[in-house]
């Protein structure tokens, strides 16, 4: 099964934390990782990605995760994301992993689901929580997905961001 990780990261001190490295070396022994921090990173900081993701890359941007996601989906392209089984969404808002995710990635392989979240949340709606989740073909393919994608736009507060795009994605994959 051919993966692709999109990362999002942030550091308000402008840094890749080796928790963060450790995550991307960790995710991309199970498919091909690329990064985008919503901050500035200088070229020591991006360094630490060598051989651990297939990019990196960091600017601010204010449209939190799923700006980030959107910035790897445009910088790859979707004629490149269709090459793969499944598209992954994580970012550096979880502290690990403390053991191996071989077991995780069995368990995903394992679901017929079209969508594979970790936690599902039930706060304001019902939906999966962007820090890991994954999608297969047939969903990042859709005309719906991709609008979802294009869409993404600098929003008022965090909340907004929480309900249009983490909610507002779960709620678009539920209805489609």
């Amino acid at each position: 099964m051919l993966r692709l990780c999109l990362f999002a990261g942030f550091s308000r001190v402008n840094r890749v934390d080796d928790y963060v490295v450790h995550y991307l070396r960790e995710l991309s022994k199970f498919g091909d990782v690329y990064y985008q921090a919503a901050n500035s990173l200088d070229d020591v900081e991006l360094a630490k990605l060598d051989g651990v993701t297939l990019g990196g890359w960091a600017e601010p941007h204010q449209k939190y995760d799923f700006g980030s996601w959107q910035k790897l989906l445009f910088r790859l392209g979707w004629q490149e994301v269709e090459k793969y089984d499944v598209l992954i969404f994580a970012n550096d808002s979880n502290y690990g992993p403390l053991r191996d995710l071989g077991n995780l990635f069995e368990q995903m392989e394992k679901s017929d689901a079209d969508v594979w979240g970790i936690t599902e949340n039930y706060g304001h709606a019902r939906h999966l929580q962007s820090y890991f989740m994954e999608v297969n073909r047939d969903v990042f393919g859709s005309r719906e997905f991709r609008e979802f994608f294009e869409s993404i736009a600098v929003e008022a507060s965090k909340q907004d961001v929480c309900v249009k795009y983490e909610i507002g994605l779960s709620q678009l994959l539920t209805r489609c």
